[in-house]
């Protein structure tokens, strides 16, 4: 899963940003126009772990 990525020039959040032309994903900072391509694609992940005794059921009407 990618982590938090802050911007070179002003240490701000870097935010996913989409290159429709090229189709590539960026990170670029909202304050500057610092941008730089992403090394992974996953923007997201989410993972569900279930306890042990979780089950899932179904009611018979």
């Amino acid at each position: 899963m990618s982590t938090m990525k802050f911007c070179r020039e002003c240490n701000n959040i870097l935010y996913p940003k989409e290159d429709k032309d090229q189709k590539i994903l960026l990170y670029a900072c909202r304050n500057c126009d610092h941008q730089e391509i992403a090394d992974n694609n996953c923007v997201y992940r989410n993972e569900i772990h279930h306890a042990v005794g979780e089950r899932t059921q179904y009611c018979k009407m």
